[in-house]
C-alpha cells in the first residue's frame, strides 16, 4: 500500500472516531444481511479474527474493526458514542477502554459481553426493565495494529430479522435495525457487502431489496454467497446473485 493511500485511510478512520460520519459521507466497507446468513464467517475470513457464530451472541450494534501497520503490536478496544446520547450518557460509555494482547474467541465474547453492557444491552432473555434495550447506535471500535497488518477498515452491523423472539426483541427492534442497516448502505461512498445464504431463495432475503434500494445500478454493492454446502443436490444451478 502506498504511504500516501495510508495516510488518507488513518485520516478517515481519525473523522470516523470523531463520529463525522453522522454528518458527512466517510467511505467504509459495510459488511450487511439477514440474521445467521454466514455474516461471521465472512467476517472472519476478512479479519482473521474469531467472531462468534452462537445465535444467541448475533451482533447487537456496529462493530467497526481497524487494522494498522506499526512497529509495535497491540489491540485497543472502545466504544464511539451515538449522538442519540446525552453528554452525561456519553462520558459513561467513553470510559469502556480495554487493551489486549490478544483476542482469541473467549476473549472476544467476553469483550463483546462488556461492551453491551456498557452500552445497556439486554444479555439475558426475560429481563423487562425498560431502561435495557435490544440493540444501540453505540459502535464497538476494534484497532489492531503491528508490523503484520496492512491498514484496513470494516463495519459489521447486526442482522435483519422479520419477527420478534418473545423475551428478547420487540417489533420495534426490527425496525431499529432496518432503519440502522438503511442509513449505513445510503452513504453513498460506502460499499455494500451483502451477505445471502446459498440454501435459501434469494428473494426472501431483505438485505437484497434493500441494496438494490440503496446502490440502483450496482455499482458499489459485492454480494457474497455463503453456506454452499446445504444447497441441496441437484439445485445448484438455481443459486444466483445475478440480480444484485
Amino acid at each position: 500500500m502506498l504511504a500516501e493511500d495510508r495516510d488518507r485511510l488513518e485520516k478517515i478512520d481519525k473523522l470516523y472516531a470523531l463520529r463525522l460520519d453522522r454528518s458527512i459521507s466517510l467511505p467504509m466497507l459495510v459488511v450487511v444481511g439477514d440474521q445467521s446468513s454466514g455474516k461471521s464467517s465472512v467476517l472472519e475470513g476478512l479479519t482473521g479474527l474469531p467472531f462468534p457464530r452462537d445465535s444467541s451472541l448475533c451482533t447487537r450494534f456496529p462493530t467497526q474493526v481497524v487494522f494498522k501497520r506499526s512497529a509495535v503490536k497491540q489491540i485497543e478496544v472502545s466504544i464511539l458514542p451515538t449522538e442519540s446520547r446525552t453528554e452525561h450518557q456519553s462520558l459513561g460509555v467513553d470510559k469502556f477502554y480495554r487493551r489486549l494482547d490478544e483476542l482469541d474467541q473467549c476473549l472476544f465474547v467476553e469483550t463483546l459481553s462488556e461492551a453491551s453492557k456498557h452500552m445497556g444491552i439486554r444479555l439475558e432473555e426475560g429481563i423487562t426493565d425498560i431502561v435495557l434495550k435490544s440493540f444501540s447506535d453505540d459502535v464497538l471500535k476494534i484497532e489492531l495494529s503491528g508490523p503484520d497488518y496492512e491498514h484496513f477498515s470494516v463495519v459489521d452491523l447486526p442482522g435483519l430479522f422479520r419477527k420478534p423472539t418473545p423475551g428478547k426483541t420487540t417489533k420495534d427492534d426490527i425496525t431499529f435495525v432496518k432503519r440502522m442497516v438503511r442509513d449505513y448502505i445510503h452513504n453513498t461512498r460506502s460499499t455494500i457487502l451483502a451477505v445471502v445464504p446459498a440454501n435459501v431463495d434469494i428473494a426472501t432475503q431483505e438485505i437484497v431489496q434493500m441494496a438494490e434500494d440503496a446502490d440502483p445500478g450496482g455499482r458499489r454493492t459485492l454480494g457474497v454467497l455463503t453456506k454452499p454446502d446445504l444447497v441441496d443436490k441437484g439445485a445448484e444451478d438455481k443459486v444466483s446473485l445475478s440480480r444484485m
